[in-house]
């Protein structure tokens, strides 16, 4: 028997046994004297003695009650209707849904580590990561990875997915290949951190490319692991990707593409493909992302509805074709809006009619994009290369080799044509929409950190983003830009 069910039967029963209890407590009768039985017993005594015959003493009392005996048999009814209640529910009630893990894609973890390999790395990483040491038992679930440096990827790997299989949030697990997504919520709910959770958890076990859209990329927070889109309100590079994804559908991608389309329902005001009606992006979503490798994760400020419309086709379209997630807030002790930490998942399962389930999900604060960083660090910058290849469209320029940029800017400076070909490079990488650090990792192969490779590259980007400011906002011929440098 569950646990559940054994726990609401005991209380059922004791209902029943407190209820009879409290019947038989209000039940007993006592025989009291008061002023008026007294003096009619010393009448009938005083009658007896004046008789001469046999006489017959009468002692009247009168019945009453436990002073008690109401609050008794009123407990005795309450006690009844709750356990008559609680059986009613028990055997005509609507029966508790949970979800399940028994069905997991087939790609994610096969049972033993060697059936898969890790995703390919450069050699000096691979010998970092690789180890002949055996993995520490799976600790509890931190708001910070344990150091697994003596690890291998597969067993951090094996480790990741213990973890979630045994806590509460063994549902994002059925998350994994599940399309299409919508996560909808009020604003500092923990939306695009948790787009982000899912996304890398999908290049984790399923080894998916990764993007992200966002106009307001520029204020929140992607890891570099995503090709980001859309920065500063680009609504115009947002429709571009929009037509990406449609190409896309007619294709055969080598790899799944889970791509995160943020504040999804402006687009129909701003990308011009939608204000004119030719392509409908949502209904797009809805009906065929499912039906080649793509796993768009769309997300929506407040609720879908109120900016898509009220009608019976949109409500159909959301309840029956999206796997919902709805995120809270609360407010601090100062009034700051943040994660609640609690939301609801409609649409994974559904009930005996069919009709999508909504259950009460937990979201604690591990369950962010730097926990998983943290334990997969190799995964940033394999993520990130590929995210170069897939915007790699410029005249077939290839990054240099790695070196110190002391040492490029060295270099840059001997040679004209060089120096030009770089320049060439971070314009079209900024008229791209790379973000700062994903173009120093293309043209310098340097990872954002502390080091002073990083400190060197970042004042030589933003002396070039200010020198070819022009260039860059008005998209001028790069011919002009030979004529203008020989100069």
């Amino acid at each position: 028997m569950p646990p559940k069910l054994a726990i609401k039967l005991s209380a059922i029963v004791g209902s029943y046994i407190l209820a009879g209890v409290f019947a038989l407590a209000a039940m007993p009768q006592f025989k009291v004297q008061d002023e008026e039985t007294l003096s009619g017993a010393i009448e009938s005594i005083q009658e007896a003695f004046k008789s001469e015959g046999n006489a017959t003493i009468i002692l009247p009392a009168k019945e009453q009650r436990h002073p008690w005996s109401g609050f008794f048999a009123v407990s005795s009814v309450l006690f009844a209707i709750a356990g008559t209640g609680g059986l009613v529910w028990t055997l005509f009630g609507k029966p508790e849904t949970s979800l399940s893990i028994s069905f997991l894609p087939p790609a994610v973890l096969p049972p033993s580590p060697e059936a898969y390999s890790a995703p390919s790395y450069p050699s000096e990483v691979q010998q970092q990561w690789n180890s002949t040491s055996e993995p520490d038992p799976v600790p509890p679930v931190s708001s910070k990875p344990e150091s697994s440096s003596h690890q291998s990827f597969q067993e951090r790997r094996q480790q990741l997915f213990d973890k979630l299989v045994q806590s509460p949030q063994s549902w994002i697990l059925q998350l994994l290949e599940a399309t299409p997504l919508l996560i909808w919520g009020e604003q500092q709910s923990g939306k695009s951190q948790l787009a982000q959770f899912i996304a890398l958890l999908r290049a984790i076990f399923i080894d998916h490319n990764l993007e992200a859209n966002d106009p307001q990329g520029h204020i929140n927070h992607w890891s570099i692991c995503f090709s980001l889109y859309g920065s500063s309100f680009n609504y115009a590079a947002i429709d571009r990707r929009i037509q990406a994804y449609y190409q896309r559908l007619t294709q055969t991608p080598p790899c799944p593409t889970t791509s995160i389309w943020d504040d999804c329902t402006h687009y129909i005001q701003h990308c011009p493909s939608q204000k004119i009606g030719d392509l409908n992006f949502i209904k797009s979503v809805a009906s065929e992302s499912q039906k080649k490798a793509e796993f768009p994760i769309l997300i929506s400020q407040g609720r879908p509805q109120t900016a898509l419309g009220e009608s019976w086709e949109i409500q159909e379209m959301l309840e029956n074709h999206f796997i919902q997630i709805r995120l809270s807030t609360q407010r601090s002790a100062t009034g700051k809006a943040e994660p609640a930490g609690r939301g609801w998942l409609k649409g994974l399962i559904n009930d005996s009619q069919g009709k999508p389930e909504e259950l009460e999900i937990e979201i604690p604060r591990w369950m962010q994009a730097s926990y998983l960083l943290d334990l997969f660090p190799e995964l940033e910058r394999d993520c990130a290369r590929r995210a170069m290849d897939g915007k790699r469209d410029f005249e077939g320029f290839s990054p240099p080799a790695p070196s110190r940029v002391s040492d490029r800017a060295t270099e840059i400076a001997t040679s004209l044509s060089q120096r030009l070909q770089i320049i060439k490079l971070f314009i079209q990488l900024q008229q791209q929409d790379f973000n700062k650090e994903q173009t120093i990792l293309h043209i310098w192969n340097i990872v954002k950190d502390r080091s002073q490779q990083w400190e060197d590259a970042s004042a030589m980007y933003d002396r070039m983003l200010e020198e070819y400011k022009d260039f860059i906002e008005s998209k001028k011929s790069l011919d002009e830009l030979d004529r203008w440098e020989r100069s």
